[in-house]
């Protein structure tokens, strides 16, 4: 028998995020633009998985991230814009697992931040 066998797996993230846009495109052509932001961020994570006690285990994160985006200088389709994204950054978070019993949820570490997003808006 597991010993997580009659636990409900439930937990919550909370984030709260602030963008600033540069006045300047970065670079331009007639068909491509490069612009730039930055993002800070405060986040939590909270475990609900301990069913015997309803404790819920908190993580705590902040983050930094410079952002890349290149998009179309028109619509390509329609009223579609694709774009790309390319952001690293530093971030922290409080622990490394959320849950510290046999069946944790690494969070991968308390440093680091690496994420690239491809949108049609």
């Amino acid at each position: 028998m597991s010993p997580v066998d009659h636990r409900h797996a439930e937990i919550s993230q909370y984030r709260l995020g602030l963008s600033w846009e540069l006045a300047e495109p970065l670079w331009q052509s007639t068909q491509v633009i490069m612009q730039g932001y930055a993002e800070l961020a405060i986040g939590q994570w909270r475990s609900h998985l301990d069913t015997d006690t309803n404790h819920a285990r908190v993580v705590n994160q902040t983050s930094a991230s410079p952002v890349l985006r290149v998009t179309s200088v028109r619509p390509l389709w329609g009223a579609g814009w694709p774009f790309f994204e390319l952001g690293a950054g530093a971030g922290y978070q409080t622990e490394e697992d959320i849950e510290q019993h046999q069946s944790g949820i690494n969070m991968g570490g308390h440093t680091g931040s690496l994420s690239c997003a491809a949108w049609l808006v």
